[in-house]
């Protein structure tokens, strides 16, 4: 690379990353600060206790490990707002920068349609919306890991950095297996590295995931999902135009409360449009910058996540069936998640196209401004047909701050000497809390509390109009269910249960004497009374341990955790020296030499 391409090339950098920030804070700028932004399964809380639960130990199945661990440990240094507003940051701008990476070599036109194409998409908003934090940073690493098995293929030293943002994509299930899936194949089918590299990548990929998958195979319902959740999770067309062009559009996220109001509007249609028509041009271009091998592992992904979006959304009875007969399939069954891949195609794809069209109406008019006007155009009807991302999603994600009633209660059942894991009621997973203005919110209390919680696990989904529920996987949920609907909780069964207090927040039914049976109230402080939380506690508490991972359990699941974090510091600290290395071999190399 000679000087004037290195200048370049560092100009485009700070372009992309000031491009990409403006973007995110766009995006974001409500959801920014000390506060919180609670929405859907976006829920973080003051400070996170690291419970068993967090590192896949709890009665569920390990959907948000190990993100629950990491938020739990770096809390302890990072208030938990501030943890939250940088992790939402941290995911946007990744996203922004690394797709406008992936064609640098492309002028600084392309990088910047790219960019905004693959960030201001109604994927990003619909997962936004919906919370899932852990899912937008995968997207984010997706394209850097595709970057770095790129360089692996050339033959570059570059598998530290790959398996560091392999690790980094795993910190919820769904995102390490689409960074994986995205980046892996590149790296190790052909290409110039030796087979050595290709095993450990392929070693170091299954390692920095093992921290969910161990867990999760050895969960007694491992493998075992609700058929109806086959059906429920499909993606959900958007507009009139049906499931292919939803698809086609990265949209379809199964709950409609989380999708922006512009999607069921003539505007998806026209952003639809814009951005296809942009990639149709760009696609032949695309072999320049991310290699006949990326081309292909991205057309293939993209092609097998349609195709599944679109069979679930008009066959939903056989989603439910591969759901219910193939083991693990329950993974795949939010079906719009697996868009990601085709996000990143057309995404790459538009920003070539934009600068192809503008180099070509420069020449013909002889003006070459005109490219420039092109991308900006293009940008601009991006931005304008998804108005509603803007401003958190137009207002619908704002900073939050707990009540005080909250915090003490979370104090008073930290301080309680009897033992005893807690049952959160209502029995719903969802609450919509004055303090948040009405806006329906994953339960915070599992996070808020310091012991482990039984809450209800299952999700009522609105499908066709009707309820339709999808069970759980923890045990004790279960029983905790049945007693309720019988119209009881009886201290004798929440002993054996080993469950030794009961959370009420605002909105249960049913009275002291009549439902809850031998359980005892704690006086809480004012605040906490006027919030209208209570608690109730088991005389004497109860002792969760038979209800806890067995010690082999126990052993496995955390060597697994331990193993991927070394693995992760030492792929850290080789690409750290590996990078100091070179930077000092690139200025040693350009000193001028004496006389």
């Amino acid at each position: 690379m000679t000087p004037d391409s290195a200048s370049t090339a560092r100009r485009h950098g700070w372009w992309r990353f000031a491009w990409s920030a403006l973007l995110s804070i766009l995006i974001l700028a409500p959801a920014l600060g000390p506060g919180f932004a609670l929405r859907a399964d976006l829920v973080a809380v003051p400070q996170q206790v690291l419970l068993p639960a967090w590192v896949g130990l709890g009665g569920g199945l390990p959907r948000s490990v190990p993100q629950d661990a990491v938020v739990a440990i770096l809390d302890d240094v990072v208030p938990g707002g501030l943890l939250q507003s940088l992790f939402l940051l941290v995911a946007l701008m990744a996203a922004g920068t690394g797709a406008g990476r992936l064609v640098r070599r492309a002028p600084l036109s392309a990088q910047l349609v790219a960019s905004a194409v693959y960030l201001w998409s109604p994927y990003v908003a619909e997962r936004l919306l919906i919370g899932h934090s852990g899912l937008l940073l995968a997207y984010g690493i997706a394209p850097w890991a595709l970057d770095a098995a790129l360089a692996v293929r050339r033959g570059e030293r570059a598998g530290a950095r790959l398996v560091v943002l392999l690790a980094v994509g795993a910190i919820v299930p769904s995102g390490g297996l689409l960074v994986a899936a995205t980046a892996l194949p590149v790296a190790i089918v052909s290409g110039r590295a030796g087979r050595r590299t290709r095993w450990l990548l392929v070693g170091g990929a299954v390692l920095v995931n093992a921290p969910w998958w161990v867990p999760a195979v050895l969960h007694p319902q491992a493998g075992v999902s609700d058929p109806s959740g086959g059906s429920v999770f499909t993606l959900r067309p958007e507009g009139e135009w049906g499931a292919l062009l939803t698809a086609l559009g990265r949209g379809g996220l199964w709950n409609e409360f989380a999708v922006p109001g512009s999607r069921g509007t003539w505007l998806a249609l026209v952003g639809t449009g814009v951005v296809l028509g942009l990639a149709a041009v760009g696609g032949r271009l695309l072999r320049r910058h991310v290699g006949r091998s990326g081309v292909v592992v991205l057309a293939a992904l993209s092609l097998a996540a349609i195709a599944w979006a679109v069979i679930g959304s008009l066959a939903p009875g056989a989603a439910a069936e591969i759901v219910a007969r193939v083991p693990g399939a329950g993974l795949l069954r939010d079906a719009q998640k697996w868009l990601a891949p085709w996000s990143l195609l057309v995404s790459l794809a538009a920003g070539l196209g934009a600068a192809r069209v503008g180099r070509a109406l420069s020449r013909r008019y002889r003006e070459p401004f005109l490219g420039a006007g092109l991308a900006a155009t293009a940008i601009v009807l991006v931005l304008v047909t998804l108005p509603d991302l803007a401003w958190g999603g137009a207002g619908r994600i704002q900073q939050v701050a707990y009540p005080p009633g909250w915090l003490q209660l979370r104090d008073v059942v930290a301080q309680r000497p009897s033992p005893g894991d807690v049952v959160v009621l209502p029995w719903s997973a969802y609450r919509q809390p004055e303090w948040n203005d009405g806006v329906a919110v994953l339960d915070p209390m599992p996070r808020l509390l310091t012991r482990t919680t039984v809450v209800d696990d299952g999700l009522v989904v609105l499908d066709g109009g009707e309820e339709v529920r999808v069970d759980g996987e923890d045990p004790r949920a279960v029983l905790v269910g049945s007693a309720l609907r019988e119209g009881e909780l009886r201290a004798e069964d929440l002993r054996r249960w080993g469950i030794g207090y009961v959370v009420i927040e605002p909105g249960e039914v049913g009275g002291l004497p009549e439902r809850y049976v031998g359980l005892g109230e704690v006086d809480l402080p004012l605040d906490a009374t006027a919030e209208g939380l209570r608690l109730l506690e088991v005389p004497g508490g109860a002792d969760p341990a038979p209800w806890r991972a067995s010690p082999g359990r126990t052993a496995v699941v955390l060597g697994a955790d331990v193993l991927a974090l070394a693995l992760l510091v030492l792929a850290s600290a080789r690409w750290v020296t590996g990078t100091v290395q070179r930077r000092r071999s690139l200025l040693s190399s350009s000193e001028p030499t004496g006389q």
